[in-house]
Formats: structure tokens, C-alpha cells, sequence
């Protein structure tokens, strides 16, 4: 099962891994905000991944000018999206997103060479 965690709280032990991704800084850790907002204030675009309580994982963009990663962590703390785990991904002009079959599209200002997809099994 996919799962959202942190290895400074769950350590990575050898167990098998299929994929990974590794992320910084970490938003919320077991419901609880985490992110230390004296390391920045400055609000831009940020792509994040969070999980609920029910396993569901949350793959995030948000629009235009963005939000600072102090208040991307106060959104995702919000007792009705019962928030578990979530970590900050890349940011800025490079965030994009694009969702099947709604087709909804968040086009990024910067050519980016990598990108994480995720398919239907």
C-alpha cells in the first residue's frame, strides 16, 4: 500500500521498496504541524504530498503566486482533511499539474526535465 512517511520517525530498516521519492521539508507528522516557519516566509507556487487518515494519498499544486510553506502546513492541518503526513515537493515557476479525465491542467512557467506520474493499476 502507498504510503506517506517519514524516515526521521520511521527509519528505513531494509524492508523492500518498489518506488520512492524523497522529499524536504516535512509538513505535517502524524497530524501535527512540523514545518519550522523561521526558515522562510517567501510564498511562491508549491507542489506537496500529503496522506489522510484513510490511506488516501494527495498529490497538490497551488496556483499563481503561491503560498508560503507556513501556510501550506496551517491548509493541510485542518481537522476536515485529517491530514496524517505531508511533505513539501519542488516549487516555484517548474510546478505543473496535470489530472485525467478531468483534464485540468496547472501549466508551469519553467521547462522542467523530470516529472513524477502516477497510473491507475
Amino acid at each position: 500500500m502507498p504510503r506517506v512517511r517519514s524516515t526521521a520517525i520511521e527509519p528505513y530498516q531494509g524492508e523492500p521498496l518498489e518506488q520512492a521519492v524523497q522529499a524536504f521539508p516535512m509538513l505535517i507528522a502524524n497530524g501535527v504541524i512540523v514545518y519550522d516557519a523561521s526558515q522562510s516566509g517567501r510564498t511562491t507556487r508549491r507542489t506537496a504530498i500529503a496522506q489522510d487518515k484513510n490511506g488516501h494519498i494527495i498529490l497538490l499544486a497551488t496556483p499563481l503566486t503561491g503560498i508560503s510553506l507556513e501556510r501550506l502546513s496551517r491548509l493541510l492541518a485542518q481537522e476536515d482533511l485529517h491530514i496524517v503526513n505531508a511533505f513539501n515537493l519542488d516549487g516555484g515557476g517548474s510546478t505543473m499539474m496535470y489530472i485525467q479525465p478531468n483534464d485540468f491542467r496547472l501549466t508551469s512557467f519553467d521547462p522542467v526535465p523530470a516529472i513524477l506520474a502516477i497510473y491507475p493499476q
